[in-house]
């Protein structure tokens, strides 16, 4: 048995002297243990709500007719679309009305296994294919079906670009829809509701 002994923390070393001389190929047995370290790192994580897109079941709906609603904590939750294609509300996104494609993050993490409900006014939508060429940056065009309705064109097109560094052209979508006042939401150019003229920056 042990008589007496000195423990170095730091370097982890044991001096000692024992009650009698030990047997010859005998073993010194020593154990120990360490101090439990723990953090609180509560508010130093965030976890995102997520995303969500859902196609719906039908298409061509009105500008700014479509709600939705869901359960979260078995609580009603609502959002609403506006003119400009924005969901406001319980949710956030925004909306193809012509597609019938939402995009949009909940304020708070919805039910399992829970089901949207959507209620909207749907319209007839036009649609033309055009192949004009960009001049200054801009596209000019007439869509046909005049007068046009406020914040209800949408135009679609396939940007290209050149990647240097694999040397093969690139192809992107994009998307502009007027803002009921003559423009476009972040481009340039203009749309005439009465006639149908469009000028639309594409670069």
């Amino acid at each position: 048995m042990l008589f007496r002994s000195t423990v170095n923390p730091t370097f982890g070393s044991v001096a000692a002297t024992l009650g009698a001389l030990p047997d010859i190929d005998s073993a010194i047995l020593v154990s120990w243990g360490v101090d439990v370290r723990a953090r609180n790192s509560s508010g130093e994580v965030s976890i995102p709500t997520p995303r969500y897109q859902q196609q719906l079941d039908f298409t061509n709906v009105v500008p700014g007719t479509l709600t939705m609603a869901w359960l979260s904590a078995t609580v009603a939750k609502t959002a609403s679309v506006d003119v400009d294609g924005v969901l406001t509300g319980d949710a956030t996104g925004e909306i193809d009305e012509t597609a019938g494609l939402v995009h949009f993050t909940t304020s708070d993490v919805p039910d399992a296994n829970i089901t949207y409900s959507y209620d909207r006014v749907s319209g007839g939508v036009h649609s033309e294919v055009f192949t004009p060429t960009a001049a200054g940056g801009s596209i000019s065009l007439t869509v046909a079906n005049a007068p046009v309705e406020e914040n209800s064109v949408v135009v679609r097109w396939q940007q290209t670009g050149v990647n240097p560094q694999i040397a093969n052209r690139l192809f992107r979508s994009e998307r502009a829809r007027d803002d009921g006042a003559g423009g476009w939401i972040g481009r340039t150019g203009s749309f005439d509701y009465a006639d149908g003229e469009l000028v639309l920056g594409v670069e």
